[in-house]
């Protein structure tokens, strides 16, 4: 990454701006394949709490999805936080580079990232640097990872033995 971009955007003196859309990483299928968003993970607790009547089981889901709406929420800010230092710290090494890196992040887990309304992941950016940054602080920073069932669903099991 201490290489200059070919393209001679390294001179620029404009900030560079990087968008990151975590929902995006998580549930496009383009980067990786299987991982579960929010959408998924409450499904997931529908189909747990489908066949129940109970007010106890009720308040149990409401619980579970509440907890791990918090859980995904935190867990997408703090990839954005780490994702926003890798990719300034990767900016530092590029000789010559005087223009700050920000990163635009859009860390909502219900986020519409499909849409061209908001903010969304670059596949083909013009900004190559852009492009390159964001690649490799992808590249250097782990993905969220959501345990979806702790405090929720297990701990309504343990209420009811």
């Amino acid at each position: 990454m201490a290489d200059r971009p070919e393209d001679g955007s390294w001179f620029r003196t404009q900030p560079t701006v990087i968008p990151l859309n975590v929902a995006q990483l998580i549930e496009d299928e383009l980067h990786h394949p299987g991982l579960m968003g929010l959408g998924e993970a409450l499904e997931n607790f529908d189909k747990h709490f489908a066949t129940t009547n109970d007010d106890t089981d009720v308040d149990g889901w409401e619980a579970a999805v509440e907890a791990t709406t918090a859980r995904y929420t935190c867990e997408y800010q703090l990839y954005s936080e780490r994702f926003a230092r890798a990719a300034q710290y990767l900016a530092g090494q590029i000789p010559g580079l005087i223009a700050e890196v920000y990163i635009k992040a859009d860390t909502n887990p219900t986020s519409s990232w499909w849409s061209s309304s908001t903010i969304n992941n670059p596949h083909d950016m013009s900004d190559r640097l852009a492009q390159q940054l964001w690649r490799a602080a992808h590249d250097a920073t782990s993905l969220p990872n959501v345990d979806i069932w702790r405090g929720a669903v297990r701990d309504v099991g343990e209420q009811r033995a």
